[in-house]
């Protein structure tokens, strides 16, 4: 399991979905900035490397709702 996968299971809990959007696309245009620099190799448009993360990352989504707001208990 990716860093950037238990920072998300750690800050995934009801109300931070703003902020774990931001964190994604810090993480995004970081990597996409270090994967272009692979010398001598084509490198990637933005849109290819959407395509990249689409497939092989997990989307963002809330691990624990403490506040009850998809109608089920608490599970924290």
């Amino acid at each position: 399991m990716a860093i950037i996968e238990l920072v998300f299971r750690f800050y995934g809990i009801s109300g931070t979905m703003k902020e774990l959007q931001y964190l994604s696309k810090i993480a995004f245009d970081s990597t996409f900035k270090w994967i272009n620099r692979r010398s001598q190799r084509r490198s990637y448009t933005r849109y290819e490397y959407g395509k990249l993360q689409v497939k092989y990352i997990t989307p963002l989504r809330i691990y624990v709702d403490i506040w009850g707001w998809n109608g089920e208990h608490s599970k924290a």
